[in-house]
């Protein structure tokens, strides 16, 4: 994560203090967008796709049961 985003995030404790809900709200949002979309840059090749996806879901729980093969199936129609 880069700075400008660890910046916003500690924010984001200090909002939420303060009672700042719809703030807190706007900024948790455009961290999240933020967040998905440098990630979506960083998987730019066929290799670096289906490198991260050898890696595993990030939560061993959340993978299987939310998507089951319809990863596996894009990634074998995007190669």
């Amino acid at each position: 994560m880069d700075w400008l985003a660890l910046g916003v995030r500690k924010s984001l404790d200090l909002l939420e203090s303060l009672g700042m809900q719809e703030t807190w709200r706007l900024l948790r949002a455009k961290l999240r967008g933020y967040g998905y979309w440098r990630g979506v840059d960083e998987l730019k090749s066929q290799s670096a796709i289906s490198s991260f996806m050898q890696g595993g879901p990030a939560r061993a729980d959340w993978g299987a049961k939310m998507w089951g093969g319809r990863v596996r199936s894009l990634i074998k129609w995007l190669v």
